[in-house]
């Protein structure tokens, strides 16, 4: 894909955000279906004792939707999304990454808050300070980083950066023609 740091992680965003959007989509009609459902049992049976049934059953449903938007949302703050490659064998999640940073003293924040704050596009790190910023909004430069662009993602890069080099070294070196994609 050969995409930034920042557009990795605009693409990223956006791929939770249509993910999210789905599920929300799903939830929702689960939730018309069952209210035509109640108002079906409704209708064929209309004493006082059946509406007040039905108004129990309507909190029970309220707090189970809750349940069940809460389930189908994905937030790496939460710890239901993985960041992951199949392919080559390594994945880690918002807290996990959170944990690590704080145990290496990477970052001096703690992981609870970190976990927070990590997949936010507003906050930056100030290595000088150890301090957690607000990011300007709406810049283009490619060295303001959010806190995931800069310890998730950048790392990443700098694998597959170097690793892309040496396998273009040895193709080179080996007479291999052809690029490297």
């Amino acid at each position: 894909l050969r995409l930034s740091l920042k557009e990795a992680y605009v693409r990223i965003r956006a791929l939770l955000e249509s993910v999210n959007a789905v599920c929300a989509n799903m939830v929702m009609r689960s939730k018309l279906e069952r209210l035509e459902q109640q108002q079906q049992q409704q209708s064929s049976s209309s004493t006082s004792a059946t509406a007040s049934k039905v108004n129990i059953n309507a909190q029970e449903e309220e707090e189970e939707e809750d349940e069940e938007t809460q389930l189908w949302t994905f937030s790496p703050s939460s710890n239901n999304v993985i960041f992951a490659s199949a392919l080559h064998g390594w994945g880690f999640t918002i807290p996990s990454l959170a944990r690590h940073l704080f145990k290496t003293k990477v970052v001096q924040v703690k992981p609870l808050v970190l976990k927070q704050l990590l997949f936010d596009d507003n906050v930056k790190y100030r290595h000088t300070d150890h301090k957690v910023l607000k990011r300007k909004k709406n810049t283009n430069d490619e060295e303001d980083l959010n806190l995931f662009e800069e310890f998730a993602l950048k790392p990443i890069w700098d694998i597959y950066e170097c690793v892309g080099g040496v396998a273009l070294t040895a193709i080179a070196m080996s007479g291999g023609g052809g690029g490297y994609d």
